[in-house]
């Protein structure tokens, strides 16, 4: 395919060193990528015992004594001794466990609204 009249008077520039050396995929690893594209957003992100703390208006202390008491949010412990991570699902449901309400009809106010989300998105989900 001939180059456009504005392109025709520049020059082939030679190739780099660094250029030369990129070659193509072998076919063995493009296999292994996955089928379907990844999804780039985390639905549920993990966090950290101090954003945890924070999340929930605790201190560090008080989340380590709640895991040590088999209390509190859910956790994910990578191996015995290893770090500790909190999904965002785990912190919403053990703040809205921790709800009070001050009379009945607040109670069963919120409980319809629920209700009715959780309908919606089983519908979504569905579709």
């Amino acid at each position: 395919m001939p180059l456009p009249s504005k392109l025709t008077h520049m020059k082939k520039l030679p190739l780099t060193k660094k250029a030369r050396l990129v070659r193509e995929i072998p076919t063995r690893y493009r296999i292994l990528e996955p089928s379907r594209p990844l999804s780039l957003i985390n639905d549920d992100p993990v966090f950290d015992d101090y954003d945890a703390a924070d999340f929930l208006g605790v201190s560090r202390g008080q989340m380590k004594k709640w895991r040590q008491r088999d209390r509190g949010p859910v956790y994910f412990q990578y191996e015995e001794d290893g770090p500790v991570r909190y999904p965002l699902s785990g912190l919403k449901k053990f703040q809205m466990e921790g709800l009070v309400y001050p009379n009945e009809k607040m109670a069963r106010e919120h409980a319809e609204k629920l209700a009715s989300h959780l309908q919606n998105s089983s519908e979504d989900v569905s579709s």
